[in-house]
Formats: structure tokens, C-alpha cells, sequence
């Protein structure tokens, strides 16, 4: 920190009235060069008068070829002078007999190239601009010409004056208090950035285990998460905000004054405040794109730092104001501009970047436009747990019939169609044609190989999906027209284990319960977490943490997760798996747990009834086996005779078709 303040300037400042001669005698004549172009009678003569009026030699004012030759000039004379000379370039566009007088004026010092000085320190501009010396030869060039359209006036000339505008009470800011502004942005822009990266991890690990799409099946709404988790980042902001502006404004090292000794510590808290709720918002929005969460705070920090980067470089009044409005997709740009000068700029609205309101609510316009970016992201790439929509599915009306269109097919000539070494790929639906009801107290066992459906299946019944056609009821209610049905009649147990990593066992199932038992005291809910701690066998693991818990009491767990609540329909996706080492997998466990059993193929039920039924629809134990041989094949070669309990197996031939054979049968 520098031992230099901003110079508070309490009162109107007004400045004095030059006159045109004040104004020429305070003009450098020494080393005063004056081009001009083109060169004719009613040019000369205006720069003739011109040069009198300045009192400057003659080989002073010189005439030029065209603009081009006359600013080459001015360089070279301006390069090769012993001495720094005032060059001033007269490039004119009326014609002599013209109405009016139209030219253009190029000078050698540095003017001041913006309308707005992002620097209240205007004494310097304006010792510039008088000393250049523009003014005086535009108040010379202009009298030449009235003196030349009218030459014998009737009437005295009026003595023309100048003075600079009022300003009114301000806050000078040296360049002292300019690189501390700058250095305090580049080291919170630092500071962020590691709070981002932060805060980002939190959601994002929660999308890649899948926790929140058990959430949503729970009743919680991605958007309240989600906006949990933002809140729950600005709260937490607080911490270290608060600190940093009190430090800011009352304390520093001795000999050395606040950096906000003349600033508003409660704007800038609330300007830093929404700043990080626009942080927190553009780490969320960039980390949806990604299911894992380190490729997620990875593109994060360097989109980031990159847009950092890039804030430097910015420069100009027009990219500026651009740059003003990239801020709501970066909030970089925005901390850009208001950081270094959070000193003095609490209500400068003649800056191209506004004042600190102005930038609060680009920072409010941003953390809705990130936000609801988020929410629509988790629609399109939910994870691998989730159901992908479509990316315009918010334009989409719900179709109530699936079409097949197959016009773009006809024609189409596919001469492997019909070889049968090519395997026909099945059409139609994941599922389709499916009518089943599922009756209260009873276990119904849905049983079928990989890609048969189920797990389609499962996600329609639990919400997770949305159906082309056909309709759901849960309880006598539509689930289409009445979401909450599902939230409160329906208890999910995924086939992987999706726990929060930072909450005990106890502390799980006391937030499920808490979604699904809105009705229970605090008091009921606490006694049913206890009792189903003890019906699963984990009284001795109440506090511990997921990490600390073997696969099947992690199985438990979700099993758990599910019952509590008294949820009317459980879905649970194969929930004794690895709960138990002596449990099967086989047809076995669906007879014993299973009430009724539904057996599904391609996405279609095959079969559905009691254990009883369907053994004496199929036969209890009996297999028949029918084989379908080629042309070559001499079926006389063996004999298969499978009876209840009993199998033999005769061949005839050598033992390779043997081994052939029985891989046949076996399969």
C-alpha cells in the first residue's frame, strides 16, 4: 500500500474567464509549426491572417500538397527539431465561395482522446488543450474568415472568451492511488478465482454420484437445489467479505491511510457481495457442460483466466462499453472496472463504465442469465444418472402419439439386409405396449436380461422420464398432471449407491425423511431414523461417513434412504446386491421375495402372474430344447433325451462336434 489518498475536493470548483488575447500571450510562439493543404488563393489569404494574428514568421506557416504529404511533414519536422515544437496541421474542405468554413486540425501533444476521463483530474487536460496551441489557432483561423466575408463590419467585434465548465465536488485521484486500485483488482480477481474453483465442486460431485436425481425423485426441484447452493455460497461469502472492507476502511499499516477513506464501505460490500453470488453463478453454468467434476472446475479456471487475460488488454471508450455488457457473461469485466476505483466512484455515471450501481445491476442480470443457464444445462446434460432431454425441449409441445416417419428410407437398397451373417437390429420403443398393475402389499419382481427395459421402465414409473404415450398412475393420480404424487408416494433405491459424501448415516436419513415426511414432527421423524437404523443393522454406524461404511452397508443405506418416509411404492433396483454374501441373483430370489413376477424381453412383458401361475403356464422344471439345423447337418448323429431331473446326452461322431454340440444345447 502507498502512503497516497484520493484528495477530497468538497466545494464547486469554477475557473477563470481567458480572454482571446490572455489566450495568445499565454501561447508558446517558440518552435509553433503550422501546415496546411491545399494550397490556393482562399487559403493563403486565411493563413496569412492566420500567422498575423499568432505573430508567427513566415517561414512558419507553410502550405502542403495533400492531407498525406502534410501529416509526413509534421512528423519529420517534429522528429528532426532540436527543440519539442507545437506542430498543428490545417487540412481545409470548403471551397472559396462557401457558406460556411469546414477544416479539420491535427496537433503533435497529447490531448485528451476520451469524452468521459475515467480520472477526475481535469487541471491537466485543460493546460493541454490550452497550450497546444489548438485553441488559439482555431479563435484565429475563425476571425480571418469572418474578417474575410466581411471585411468593413458595421459594428465593433466582441471580444471572445473562454471558460471551462463548473465541476462540481469530487474526489482527485493521484496515479499513486490508481496502482493500488489496479493491484488490489489483480489480487482479488485472484482471490475469486480460488473461491470459484471452491464452490464449484460442491454441485458438481453431487451431479457426477447422482445424489441429485434422487433428490428430484424425493421431491426436491433442481431449481431449489441448485439455488440452495448459491445462497448457501453468498452466505458463506460474508466471512471473508465482511472482514476485507472493514480492513480497507479502517485499518493499515502506520503512515499509510485506508484505501476506502473516502468510500462508501456498505456500497462496496454490497458491490463485492453480488460480485461473488456472479462469480458463484458463472462457476455453475460453466461446470454443468461437464458429468465429472474435475473437467468441470478445470475448463472453469481457465475460461476464467483467460477472460482475466483478456480484461487487460480492454481498452478504449467503445470496447469498453462493449466489455460493460460482456460483464454479464463474465463477471471479470465487471470487477474490472469498479475495483480499482471503488474509492471514489460510488455515483460516477459519466464514465463508459458507469458507477457502482450501474455495474450491481449488470451483476444481478448476470446471476439470472448463469442461473437459469444452469438449470437448463442439468435438463440437456444431466449426468450419467439422468435423462438427457432434448436440447429445444422447451419449445416442444408433449406429443400424445409417437410417429414413425421412414420417407427418407424408400428407396434405400441394403443388400446385407437379408445375410444371415449380420445380426437384425430389433425396432421399436425401449419399451412398448406394457399394461401391468401393481397391487398394495405386494412384492412384484421385474425380472429380464440386459437391455430388456427395466431400467426404463423404472425411470418412467419414478418420474425420471417422460412417456411418448400411455400414462402412469400412482394411487388413483395421473403422475403427468400431478408431480407431487411421486414425491410422496414413491420411495427410490437405485442400483448404485448414491449418498451424500459429507453427512453421517444418521444425518442421510434424517434429510430424506425430512423431504418425504412433511407431515411428521421433528420428534417422529427422529424416532423412525432410530427404529430403521436398528431394522438394518446400523445402530453401531449412526455416525459414521459413507467413506467409513463396507459396499453392503452402504446398501443398507440406500435401502434405508428408501423405506423411510412410509413411501406407498418402492422401486428398488436390485437392493440386496452385495447386502448379504449368502443372497442369490438367480430365478430363485424373484420366487421367494416376489409375490407376482413379471418377466420382460425387448422392451415388452412377456409374462406376468404369481410364482404359482407361471410355473404351471410353463411347467415346473421341464425344458424343451428344439434346435434348427443346417442342410449339411445328418440329424441321426445324436440323441437328447431331458427329463424332470434326469439328462443324458448321446452323440455320435467325433469329439469335436461333440463339444460342438453340447456348447449348443448349453447356451
Amino acid at each position: 500500500m502507498i502512503d497516497s489518498t484520493p484528495t477530497r475536493i468538497p466545494h464547486n470548483s469554477y475557473y477563470e474567464i481567458r480572454t482571446q488575447s490572455n489566450l495568445l500571450k499565454d501561447v508558446s510562439i517558440s518552435g509553433t509549426f503550422i501546415k496546411y493543404t491545399p494550397q490556393n488563393n482562399f487559403t493563403k489569404k486565411l493563413m496569412e491572417a492566420t500567422r498575423n494574428c499568432l505573430k508567427l514568421k513566415d517561414s512558419d506557416v507553410v502550405g502542403s500538397k495533400d492531407e498525406e504529404s502534410l501529416i509526413a511533414e509534421l512528423q519529420r519536422d517534429f522528429l528532426t527539431s532540436d527543440v519539442a515544437p507545437q506542430c498543428v496541421g490545417v487540412i481545409f474542405d470548403s471551397q472559396e465561395n462557401s457558406t460556411r468554413l469546414k477544416y479539420k486540425l491535427r496537433v503533435s501533444s497529447l490531448m485528451p482522446s476520451e469524452l468521459f476521463d475515467s480520472q477526475e483530474n481535469s487541471d491537466l487536460a485543460n493546460i493541454q488543450f490550452l497550450k497546444a496551441p489548438l485553441i488559439q489557432v482555431q479563435m484565429c483561423l475563425d476571425q480571418a474568415y469572418i474578417d474575410y466575408v466581411v471585411p468593413n463590419p458595421k459594428f465593433n467585434r466582441s471580444e471572445l472568451t473562454i471558460q471551462q465548465m463548473p465541476y462540481p465536488p469530487y474526489i482527485k485521484v493521484d496515479k499513486d492511488a490508481v496502482i493500488t486500485g489496479d493491484t488490489f483488482a489483480e489480487l482479488a480477481r485472484l482471490v475469486f478465482l480460488i473461491i470459484l474453483c471452491i464452490e464449484i465442486s460442491f454441485p458438481a460431485n453431487e451431479k457426477y454420484i447422482g445424489i441429485n436425481i434422487l433428490m428430484s425423485v424425493n421431491g426436491l426441484k433442481t431449481s431449489i437445489n441448485m439455488l440452495s447452493w448459491l445462497i448457501s455460497g453468498a452466505l458463506y461469502s460474508t466471512t471473508y467479505l465482511l472482514p476485507i472492507v472493514v480492513l480497507l476502511k479502517h485499518f493499515m499499516p502506520p503512515k499509510v491511510k485506508p484505501f476506502l477513506l473516502y468510500g462508501n464501505a456498505f456500497i462496496v460490500w454490497i458491490a463485492l457481495f453480488l460480485h461473488t453470488c456472479h462469480v458463484i453463478a458463472f462457476g455453475y453454468h460453466i461446470s454443468s457442460y461437464f458429468w465429472k467434476p474435475s473437467h468441470g472446475i478445470f475448463m472453469t479456471f481457465m475460461v476464467t483466466t483467460l477472460m482475466n487475460i483478456l480484461a487487460v488488454f480492454v481498452h478504449g471508450y467503445t470496447i469498453e462499453r462493449f466489455f460493460l455488457y460482456a460483464g454479464i457473461l463474465s463477471p471479470n469485466f465487471i470487477l474490472k472496472k469498479y475495483l480499482p476505483n471503488l474509492p471514489t466512484r460510488d455515483s460516477n455515471t459519466g464514465a463508459p463504465e458507469g458507477s457502482i450501481g450501474v455495474l450491481m445491476i449488470f451483476s444481478i442480470i448476470g446471476i439470472i442469465f448463469h442461473f437459469y443457464m444452469t438449470l437448463y444445462m442439468y435438463n440437456v446434460r444431466p449426468g450419467k444418472y439422468g435423462i438427457q432431454r432434448n436440447p429445444f425441449y422447451c419449445f416442444q409441445r408433449k406429443r400424445l402419439n409417437k410417429i414413425d416417419n421412414e420417407e427418407d428410407l424408400d428407396g434405400f437398397n441394403n443388400t446385407n439386409v437379408d445375410r444371415k451373417e449380420f445380426e437384425v437390429v430389433p425396432k421399436g420403443s425401449l419399451v412398448s405396449g406394457i399394461s401391468l398393475d401393481f397391487y398394495k402389499s405386494q412384492i412384484t419382481a421385474l425380472l429380464g436380461h440386459n437391455g430388456a427395459g427395466k431400467t426404463t421402465m423404472m425411470s418412467i414409473l419414478s418420474g425420471l422420464t417422460d412417456s411418448s404415450e400411455g400414462v402412469v398412475f400412482i394411487n388413483g393420480q395421473n403422475i403427468a398432471t400431478n408431480p407431487k404424487v411421486i414425491s410422496n408416494n414413491i420411495g427410490l433405491c437405485p442400483q448404485e449407491n448414491m449418498v451424500f459424501p459429507d453427512l453421517n448415516v444418521y444425518q442421510q436419513l434424517l434429510f430424506f425423511g425430512t423431504l418425504k415426511g412433511k407431515t411428521k414432527s421433528k420428534a417422529q421423524l427422529k424416532e423412525e431414523v432410530e427404529i430403521l437404523l436398528t431394522k438394518v443393522n446400523l445402530t453401531d454406524k449412526k455416525y459414521a461417513f459413507p467413506n467409513q461404511l463396507s459396499g453392503g452397508q452402504k446398501r443398507r443405506l440406500c435401502l434405508a434412504m428408501a423405506v423411510i418416509g412410509d413411501a406407498n411404492v418402492l422401486i428398488l433396483d436390485e437392493p440386496t446386491s452385495g447386502m448379504d454374501a449368502e443372497n442369490t441373483h438367480d430365478m430363485e430370489e424373484a420366487d421367494i421375495l416376489g409375490d407376482r413376477i413379471s418377466i420382460m424381453h425387448s422392451g415388452n412383458v412377456k409374462c406376468y402372474g404369481t410364482s404359482m401361475f407361471l410355473k404351471n403356464l410353463y411347467g415346473n422344471g421341464q425344458i424343451e430344447i428344439t434346435l434348427s439345423t443346417e442342410q449339411w447337418f445328418d440329424q441321426h448323429l445324436f440323441f437328447i433325451d431331458k427329463t424332470l431331473g434326469t439328462e443324458v446326452l448321446s452323440f455320435r461322431g467325433n469329439w469335436n462336434f461333440k463339444r460342438r454340440i453340447a456348447t449348443i444345447i448349453w447356451n
